[in-house]
């Protein structure tokens, strides 16, 4: 074997070993998501129907959202939505545990579907018994 060969099995070797760990995480984050998939149906609310709620009850807590506006500006963002800046609140129970402050709001929409995709309720189905979960 020549130098530069010898050189490039070595080298080779040494990225193998170096990506070990970051090959296990991502193998099991996709087994992870293909036991989640085969256990759960997972819907996102605010793209099931137009004007899904703000406040849903999930056990014992009541889970709310809910934005101040901070400016009567209107602008028009990129995906044609008429929007304003707002603080959007997330609260549970009574108690905000979550603020986005001067968050882009769509003034034409209601519900949850004013909010952009990242505030949302997530609706779990268990395949195998059907139960529910928000």
């Amino acid at each position: 074997m020549t130098l530069v060969k010898t050189a490039n099995l070595i080298i080779g070797i040494i990225l193998l070993i170096l990506s070990i760990p970051t090959s296990s995480k991502v193998l099991m984050e996709k087994v992870y998501d293909w036991e989640m998939k085969s256990r759960y149906e997972i819907s996102e609310l605010n793209e099931m129907y137009k004007g899904a709620k703000t406040t849903y009850e999930f056990a014992d807590s009541q889970i709310n959202v809910f934005h101040e506006s901070k400016s009567d500006e209107l602008v028009t963002n990129e995906w044609g939505d008429v929007i304003k800046k707002a603080d959007v609140y997330l609260s549970i129970n009574g108690e905000i545990t979550e603020t986005l402050v001067y968050y882009p709001v769509k003034i034409e929409e209601r519900g949850l579907n004013q909010y952009t995709h990242y505030i949302s309720y997530w609706l779990v189905e268990e395949k195998d018994t059907n139960k529910r979960f928000l």
